[in-house]
């Protein structure tokens, strides 16, 4: 491979492999394989010598794409001509086929460094971007103060509680029904559950017998249904057509929280850069100001370990932890990501990174009404922490409910009782993470979540990620998160969510 890449070997095999790995991405081409599902995987792979001796052009002889024969389980790499080629005519590729207008010459950046764009160029472009920035956050506006001063004054209140009264369900996800009432007609393993898309008015379905404990019944019917808690997102046809008499999980604006381009968006439109939020960028909009970031933080011999992130996976799909440019650069064309600023000086529990999930229930957005349940999970990597082996799933993820690798269980009241200085010096910590949580969905209100709320309420998962000096940073806010594990320490957790969310008892329950 150092002759491929004509690295001059050095002797030392280790030294070797770096060097290898940090040239590969001049070298790499790429493919997926999947179902059009967000599980679809992504191969990499190196053409061998003569494949990867074919030169770049902005107007190639050839084009080269992989294909994958089946029955062997083989990959080539197959190539044709674009044009009757001349004798003697160099067989040349774009490297760059799918990338166009202004973008193509900073992209070029991974083969060519400053060849094609000044590295000059791309630090002007970060500094301006931080400017802009840093602008935005000295010159709050008067509905950002005014929402900041209202959450203020309305810290702990509770709505007031009204009788709970019976109301019936519609959903696809069995984990709630099983949740919320004990007899359950349709959801369990052996019987398919409704489509959320269903909308059938039939007036002659039996809902289930409600609980001895809950005043919740399921209905196999939308049409029925008092409530309505989809599995899915809701397209904006499929809010038109809901019933008007109900409530339904979700908000029509939320993807300005959920989808991490836009809560991006949505932070920075409203604060600027907040100390909370990792330096990050959308890498579609602003690649050169993301290059230039690196550029300035190697000139300055700082970190610039970036972790990227599609737009819309969750559980820790597609993360990618990486300094190098080059990399950065590839990578996007596995799908839009936000590159978000790697933090590596993580708080460690027994020398491992964690982070932590909050459940937060909306009951509006405007005016903004939220509630942070006290019940929080941890999640663990598996390996101690250290800024090496980047590519190690179990030493820099923390996500591994959904792997075959060991899952470590801490309940929030262990770990409160762990915690160093003991329960008083987390409730420290937490009156901060409760505060970045208030203003994240400040931003929300004030950046389109408000958007014809009508019936809507909602249950979000946001991630915190503690610094060693215990300061919060917001990770990501997730849509329909996963309950499976919450369950097993709080059974009545949906229960709780349910009166709080539609039947108006928040301080009956933490």
């Amino acid at each position: 491979m150092c002759g491929l890449m004509q690295i001059e070997m050095s002797g030392d095999t280790d030294d070797d492999v770096r060097s290898v790995l940090s040239d590969m991405w001049r070298f790499a081409q790429h493919y997926q394989i999947g179902y059009g599902t967000h599980e679809e995987a992504s191969v990499w792979y190196i053409m061998d010598e003569l494949g990867s001796r074919v030169r770049h052009s902005d107007d190639p002889s050839f084009v080269f794409v992989p294909f994958y024969y089946m029955d062997r389980g083989l990959s080539y790499s197959v190539g044709w001509p674009l044009h009757d080629m001349a004798p003697e005519e160099e067989v040349t590729r774009d490297y760059l086929p799918n990338v166009k207008g202004r973008q193509r010459d900073t992209h070029t950046y991974a083969w060519f460094g400053e060849r094609n764009v000044e590295e000059d160029d791309l630090v002007a472009a970060y500094n301006k971007h931080a400017r802009t920035l840093s602008n935005a956050a000295a010159e709050p506006s008067e509905a950002l103060l005014a929402a900041l001063k209202r959450a203020e004054e309305t810290k702990g209140r509770p709505s007031v509680p009204s009788p709970k009264r019976v109301l019936k369900v519609y959903t696809d996800m069995p984990t709630i029904a099983q949740a919320i009432t004990t007899d359950i007609s349709y959801a369990s393993a052996d019987t398919p559950s409704p489509s959320s898309s269903s909308s059938s008015t039939s007036s002659s379905t039996t809902p289930s017998r409600p609980s001895q404990d809950t005043p919740y019944v399921l209905v196999d019917s939308l049409a029925l249904a008092d409530v309505f808690w989809p599995h899915a997102q809701l397209s904006a046809s499929d809010f038109s057509s809901l019933p008007s008499h109900a409530m339904v999980s979700q908000f029509k604006g939320e993807k300005a929280l959920v989808l991490k381009d836009l809560l991006l968006d949505t932070i920075t439109a409203t604060y600027g850069s907040p100390r909370w939020l990792p330096e990050s960028f959308n890498m579609e909009t602003h690649l050169a100001e993301l290059l230039g970031c690196v550029l300035s933080l190697d000139r300055k011999d700082a970190d610039h370990t970036f972790i990227l992130k599609p737009w819309n996976l969750a559980r820790g799909i597609g993360h990618v932890i990486t300094s190098s440019p080059a990399c950065m650069i590839r990578i996007m064309e596995t799908g839009p990501r936000v590159a978000c600023k790697y933090l590596t000086r993580p708080a460690l529990f027994d020398g491992v990174k964690y982070d932590l999930r909050y459940m937060v229930s909306v009951k509006s957005y405007a005016p903004l009404e939220i509630y942070v349940h006290k019940t929080f999970l941890l999640r663990f990597a598996n390996k101690k922490f250290s800024m090496d082996e980047l590519f190690d799933y179990e030493k820099h993820m923390t996500v591994m409910t959904f792997t075959p690798h060991h899952l470590k269980e801490v309940t929030h009241t262990q770990f409160k009782q762990d915690f160093t200085g003991g329960p008083e010096a987390w409730a420290k910590v937490e009156r901060e993470i409760h505060d970045v949580i208030a203003k994240t969905f400040i931003a929300a209100s004030l950046q389109g979540c408000a958007l014809d709320q009508g019936t809507s309420r909602a249950l979000y998962g946001v991630d915190i990620l503690l610094d060693a000096d215990m300061a919060p940073s917001l990770l990501e806010v997730n849509f329909n998160p996963n309950c499976v594990r919450l369950l097993q320490y709080e059974p009545q957790f949906f229960v709780q969510v349910f009166d709080l969310l539609f039947n108006s008892a928040p301080d009956e329950y933490d």
